[in-house]
């Protein structure tokens, strides 16, 4: 049985995008069968329609486990109704039955919208505060050296780009939210193929972006010191994407204490610190014995 993986780059208020994604789907032959911190996983199977539902839920502290009461009971009164648990992520819980006469379990569309405007405006906002705070540690940066054209030019150019893209897609979303529950009583529904091209094209945009950083930062290096800054570059991905899916799956499959939790996700946070700091420290006196 072939398998295929898809990104799984949704944000809360495009579960019913995600929804039409996973539907879709079922009808060309693939069923999804795992929800990872990253990847979508499906199976093939016979095309055939499957229902989907992608609840947005209060989602649980960093610090305990997915497998917490309210969310138990909410599942098991799905699974009463006919309906499978698949998985989380973040705010997005997934459902889905075969049973074309199953009762709906959505909430309704007022319950749905505060939900998600309660789930986006912490997140959100926390990501473009932190974003301005690094744009503004770059132009520092860039202000002692005398001129944006440099790394700290483009890193403030990506970091206010993605600020600005991330809050503006909730900030769009809410207003026509607002319009639409005012004149149907009903929440936009989002095209996913729309969705998944711009996912893509801003991916792309960051990778480019990151190359552009990476090789003005490197002009006057010699190769030695690229060969360093790539590898370092490499392992720090790596074990982020390991410390990802290692956090999704300690969250979804155990049923740890909070203070065992609290010691996993500090040590994993200090530790990255720890390795930012000094590989940092490492690369920039390579890169000066290199040089001279």
């Amino acid at each position: 049985m072939s398998k295929k993986r898809t990104f799984a780059f949704y944000q809360v208020y495009e579960n019913d995008a995600l929804k039409a994604y996973l539907e879709d789907m079922a009808l060309k032959g693939w069923k999804l069968v795992k929800i990872g911190s990253l990847l979508l996983t499906f199976e093939s199977c016979e095309p055939h329609p499957i229902r989907y539902c992608v609840e947005v839920m209060e989602k649980a502290s960093a610090y305990a486990s997915n497998q917490t009461l309210p969310l138990k009971r909410y599942r098991e009164f799905c699974q009463d109704a006919g309906w499978s648990y698949l998985g989380t992520n973040g705010f997005l819980h997934v459902f889905y039955t075969e049973d074309m006469n199953a009762v709906p379990v959505e909430t309704d569309h007022e319950e749905r919208y505060e939900r998600i405007c309660r789930a986006c405006n912490g997140t959100v906002w926390q990501t473009v505060i932190l974003f301005m705070l690094l744009s503004a540690m770059n132009l520092y940066s860039a202000w002692q050296k005398g001129s944006l054209l440099n790394s700290q030019g483009v890193s403030i150019l990506l970091l206010m780009t993605a600020a600005l893209w991330y809050a503006g897609g909730f900030l769009r979303w809410r207003h026509r939210a607002k319009r639409t529950l005012r004149e149907n009583h009903t929440l936009p529904v989002l095209n996913y193929r729309t969705i998944r091209r711009v996912n893509y094209l801003f991916t792309g945009g960051i990778l480019l972006f990151c190359i552009a950083i990476w090789g003005s930062a490197m002009i006057g290096s010699s190769s030695n010191a690229l060969y360093v800054m790539l590898i370092y570059l490499a392992v720090f991905a790596l074990l982020m994407l390991f410390f990802s899916v290692l956090i999704h799956w300690l969250r979804e499959k155990k049923t740890f204490s909070r203070r065992t939790n609290i010691l996993i996700y500090w040590g994993i946070g200090l530790f990255l610190i720890l390795l930012i700091t000094l590989g940092g420290g490492y690369l920039l006196l390579r890169s000066m014995q290199l040089r001279y």
